[in-house]
C-alpha cells in the first residue's frame, strides 16, 4: 500500500560529482595548519601518510621542497613553477589563503610591491594564522602608511 500524504522530491543523484570526504577534509585542514605554521617537516610527514593528491598538495609539497633549498643556499629563488601551482590550487580552492601567500611572495621576489601587499593582504584574511604571511601583510601596510 503506497504511502498517505504528499510525496517527497529526492534529488537525483549525480555520480560524476565527487561529494567531499569528511575525513578528506580534516586531514587537508590538519595539513593547511602546519603549512600555515611553518611545520614543514610535518605537513610533509602528514602528506605521506594521507596519500592526498591534487594541485593544493602539489603546491604544498613544492613549497616544502624550495624552503628547504632556501634554507641552504642564501643565492636560491622560488621556484619558478609555484605561481603555476598556486593558479591551479586557487582555482580549485578559492579560499585557499596559502595560495595568495605564496604568490604574494614570488611577487615581493619580483618587486611588484603592490600585488605582493595585495596578495598578502588576502592571505591574512583567509588565513589569519599563518604567521609570515600577516608579518608580510603588516611590514607592507607600514611601508605603504609611510610612503
Amino acid at each position: 500500500m503506497p504511502p498517505s500524504g504528499p510525496r517527497r522530491a529526492t534529488l537525483p543523484s549525480h555520480p560524476e560529482v565527487a561529494t567531499p570526504d569528511v575525513e578528506e577534509l580534516e586531514k587537508r585542514a590538519k595539513i593547511r595548519h602546519l603549512m600555515a605554521r611553518g611545520r614543514f617537516a610535518d605537513a610533509s610527514e602528514a602528506i605521506a601518510e594521507t596519500r592526498l593528491e591534487g594541485d593544493e598538495i602539489a603546491l604544498y609539497e613544492t613549497w616544502i621542497r624550495n624552503a628547504a633549498e632556501l634554507a641552504e643556499d642564501a643565492e636560491s629563488t622560488l621556484d619558478p613553477d609555484l605561481g603555476t601551482l598556486a593558479a591551479a590550487a586557487l582555482r580549485e580552492n578559492r579560499h585557499l589563503g596559502f595560495g595568495y601567500y605564496v604568490l604574494g611572495r614570488i611577487a615581493e621576489e619580483e618587486g611588484r610591491r603592490d600585488d605582493a601587499a595585495r596578495a598578502f593582504r588576502l592571505a591574512t584574511q583567509l588565513s589569519p594564522e599563518h604567521r609570515d604571511a600577516r608579518r608580510r601583510d603588516q611590514l607592507f601596510r607600514q611601508r605603504n602608511s609611510g610612503s
